[in-house]
């Protein structure tokens, strides 16, 4: 609801001599992370090691992108600002992935988000249905990937900046 339009109801709620609940509203639902990283194996899969080319690099829609990026990620080409693995969960805040100091050789989360991500439709300018993954940094920073994924959505990759990470669960496709 606009503000304006919210203003004028409360208006009209109170000159007809309403008043409004002072009940507090109930916290929405927790998100649940896309997978629970720690039955993860943190250790590079065997999609970053093919050499098959990430070809899909136009979706139908935002959704059906985010749908193939929110899970875990080993970065197999990355900057050191990934940390080993990542993880994007589908309240769009992404963690960094490290291997358990236990021995288990599982993943864990190494702290707080360590960004926000949002997709970006930028078809206006490329083909139909080309997208952008915008990374909002917890220092401010601001990164941008094209991702392409292969055919089986094991692997994503960023040609442009020269990114690549396979995906750390069994997944097949979005």
């Amino acid at each position: 609801m606009d503000v304006t339009r919210g203003l004028l109801l409360i208006g009209i709620v109170a000159a007809a001599g309403c008043s409004e609940s002072t009940t507090t509203p109930e916290p929405g639902p927790v998100p649940v992370p896309a997978v629970d990283v720690t039955t993860l194996r943190c250790a590079a899969p065997p999609a970053c090691a093919t050499t098959d080319p990430a070809t899909v690099d136009s979706y139908p829609s935002a959704d059906d992108l985010e749908a193939r990026l929110v899970g875990a990620w080993w970065s197999c080409a990355a900057p050191a600002m990934f940390g080993a693995a990542i993880e994007l969960t589908p309240d769009r805040e992404m963690f960094a992935l490290a291997e358990a100091t236990d021995g288990s050789g599982a993943c864990v989360r190494t702290g707080p988000p360590i960004a926000a991500w949002s997709v970006l439709d930028i078809s206006e300018q490329n083909p139909a249905g080309t997208f952008q993954l915008e990374f909002d940094w917890a220092d401010d920073r601001w990164s941008v990937i094209i991702p392409t994924f292969t055919s089986d959505v094991r692997r994503l990759d960023d040609s442009f900046n020269d990114w690549r990470f396979a995906r750390l669960q069994r997944r097949i496709a979005p």
